[in-house]
C-alpha cells in the first residue's frame, strides 16, 4: 500500500479525507472515507479521485482518469460510483491542503473537537 500510495503523491495527489469542504452555497461538509476491495479511480470536472481499500480518499487535477496511467500499472482499478471531492465547485482550507501535502497522515484539530470524528 505505501508503493502506491507514494506512487499518488508523486503524481500531485493529496489526500483529503476527513478534511472539510465549503459548498458554494457556504455549507461545511466532511469529506468522508470511501472504502472498497482495492484502489480505485474515479474522475469528474477535471478532478480525478483514488480511493484505497481503506477508504483514504486522495484527489488531483488531470484532464482524465486515462492521463494517471502509471497508477492504472500498479493495480488501481478504474470504477465509477464514488463521490469525487471539489469536482463541482466545493472548495478546501488553503492551510488543510498544505498539511496534507507535506503529511498524507496529517489530522487538523477541528476533525476531534468539531466532527467527533476518528480516523
Amino acid at each position: 500500500m505505501d508503493e502506491i500510495r507514494e506512487k499518488i503523491r508523486s503524481l500531485g495527489f493529496v489526500r483529503v479525507d476527513g478534511l472539510i469542504a465549503e459548498t458554494v452555497d457556504g455549507r461545511r461538509t466532511q469529506i468522508q472515507r470511501q472504502p472498497g476491495k482495492n484502489w480505485r479511480i474515479w474522475g469528474n470536472n477535471g478532478i480525478v479521485a483514488v480511493s484505497s481499500p481503506s477508504g483514504e480518499v486522495w484527489i488531483g487535477l488531470q484532464k482524465s482518469v486515462g492521463d494517471t496511467g502509471p497508477l492504472i500499472s500498479e493495480g488501481v482499478v478504474q470504477a465509477d460510483g464514488f463521490f469525487v471531492p471539489c469536482s463541482n465547485g466545493e472548495s478546501l482550507n488553503a492551510w488543510d491542503l498544505y498539511r496534507r501535502m507535506r503529511n498524507p497522515d496529517w489530522i487538523p484539530d477541528y476533525v476531534y473537537s468539531e466532527l467527533r470524528w476518528r480516523p
